[in-house]
């Protein structure tokens, strides 16, 4: 978390604002159940900045206590055999482009960590000689 102008990675003090956009939905996937409720869902604002020492981006204003899903709400892409078959053709030509076998990959903002389930064993990425890549999340809350 930014801390007032500090870099939260390597704490110096000299960042700049790349954008800001104001008044956006702060919760992915969640339905109105009226246009009415749709219209007043919980806004907030973005303020991306970059740390110039360390090229850390990140959005400087950002509020986590804001964000509160419902227990049981599901924002996953997976139901969706379109978004599947991307995540599934994204992830072979990561490995294919970049020569990933026996390698360890490290997604930023992975969510729920879906595009790792087809760098794992039993999957088309293993190479001939089976071996297989590591995935790595970086995410602000657990993975599942």
């Amino acid at each position: 978390m930014w801390d007032e102008s500090c870099c939260p990675v390597c704490r110096p003090e000299d960042v700049a604002d790349l954008l800001q956009i104001g008044a956006v939905p702060i919760m992915v996937g969640v339905l109105g159940r009226t246009r009415l409720e749709a219209l007043h869902i919980a806004r907030g604002d973005i303020q991306l900045s970059v740390c110039k020492d360390c090229s850390y981006v990140g959005n400087r204003i950002y509020d986590p206590p804001r964000i509160c899903y419902s227990p049981g709400c599901d924002v996953s892409q997976t139901h969706s055999p379109v978004f599947l078959q991307y995540i599934t053709g994204l992830a072979s030509s990561l490995v294919k482009r970049h020569r990933l076998t026996d390698k360890t990959v490290l997604e930023i903002g992975c969510g729920q960590g879906y595009i790792f389930e087809d760098f794992v064993p039993c999957r088309s990425l293993v190479d001939s000689e089976g071996r297989i890549n590591m995935g790595l999340g970086l995410e602000g809350r657990p993975l599942r």
